[in-house]
């Protein structure tokens, strides 16, 4: 019922490279006006963040040589969606400036839980010790880095979970209105 599993994101980048670039470009000339940041989505291997940043560094260096307007240091950030990502902070936090945890996701993907599917829907859950571990687990990496880290999805929008959250010492919490 799944058969794209995890086949987004980053994972698309090679299919779409050119919008991708016109996208990273206008994010880099708008930083330039004010405060942007770029995120790279389900990132789940250091090969994979460092490719993104090198692709950063060269259109950096064509917005240059073309002396257009750019910002830099625009920070790089990656969300947090898979365990590979959870547990490789430390070596994530090289590349990287900041991290976001995509909290359902990460649920999703720790206990191979198809959102869709009623038939496992039910199984862990925000409230899983399994799952708070995993997140302190990033929280304190990432702070052990000199990194922050915020959290997105309906965990971040659970008042029941706010007092959770900011316990594990999350930096930022993102949610809709």
């Amino acid at each position: 019922a799944n058969p794209f599993l995890g086949r987004r994101g980053l994972r698309l980048y090679d299919r779409f490279a050119d919008l991708i670039r016109a996208q990273l470009r206008a994010i880099m000339r708008a930083a330039a006006k004010g405060p942007l940041k770029i995120m790279f989505p389900m990132v789940s291997t250091v090969e994979e963040i460092v490719t993104m940043r090198e692709l950063v560094r060269r259109i950096g260096d064509e917005l240059a040589a073309a002396s257009i307007p750019y910002r830099p240091d625009t920070p790089v950030g990656m969300m947090v969606e898979v365990p590979s990502a959870a547990l490789q902070i430390d070596k994530f936090s090289e590349h990287v400036d900041f991290f976001s945890v995509g909290s359902n996701d990460l649920l999703q993907y720790l206990f191979a839980v198809d959102r869709g599917n009623p038939g496992v829907a039910g199984l862990g859950g925000p409230h899983h010790p399994v799952f708070l571990r995993i997140l302190k687990t990033i929280v304190d990496a990432a702070h052990s880095c000199g990194r922050w880290v915020g959290l997105c999805g309906e965990a971040a929008a659970s008042p029941r979970m706010l007092p959770l959250l900011l316990g594990l010492g999350f930096d930022e919490l993102s949610m809709s209105a």
